[in-house]
């Protein structure tokens, strides 16, 4: 049963890890799981398997049963698997299912005129069109719309990039 092998991970000093992954088997004859954590730094059941079930159940329905098990455990047992960035279960040779998934987030980024004076026309065209806040957007936005960057000079590439280093909508940036 599934709920052996969360029982077995119990009895671990769980905050050394920070990842969780449940493998599943479809063996001959029954379906099995094993835990490894940190990539495989611990693995608890490759050995001596745990057993889900008898293989008399389609694949889907045993990775489905699975997910709800694991996911109402983790949540009922919360405070023990909050620390960890990941967790996932599926079967070895099959998709993973994320239970909790680290985030990275972005490296908090500065823009200046020499960065957007690298861009290529069309490239400064883009942004200014989707990352000027709306004080450009309410000042300059009939100029930005009409812009004909095909055409666009050293000084007018440089006085757009000044522009929109002084007003770079960070939010929006960062929202995608």
């Amino acid at each position: 049963m599934l709920e052996n092998l969360l029982e077995e991970l119990d009895h671990l000093e769980l905050v050394k890890y920070s990842s969780l992954l449940i493998n599943l088997y479809e063996d001959d004859d029954m379906y099995t799981a094993e835990a490894c954590l940190d990539d495989e730094k611990l693995i608890i059941g490759r050995d001596n398997p745990f057993l889900i079930c008898d293989s008399g159940l389609p694949w889907e329905k045993v990775l489905k049963e699975a997910g709800k098990i694991l996911k109402k455990y983790i949540k009922d047992n919360h405070d023990k698997y909050k620390h960890f960035n990941s967790i996932s279960f599926g079967f070895v040779d099959g998709d993973e299912y994320f239970i909790k998934k680290h985030v990275k987030k972005h490296q908090p980024v500065n823009y200046s005129a020499e960065d957007f004076m690298s861009f290529s026309p069309e490239k400064l065209y883009c942004w200014l069109t989707v990352y000027s806040n709306k004080n450009m957007k309410d000042q300059y936005g009939k100029e930005i719309f009409e812009l004909d960057y095909k055409k666009m000079t050293d000084e007018q590439k440089q006085y757009w990039s000044k522009l929109l280093a002084e007003n770079f909508n960070y939010e929006m940036y960062y929202d995608e």
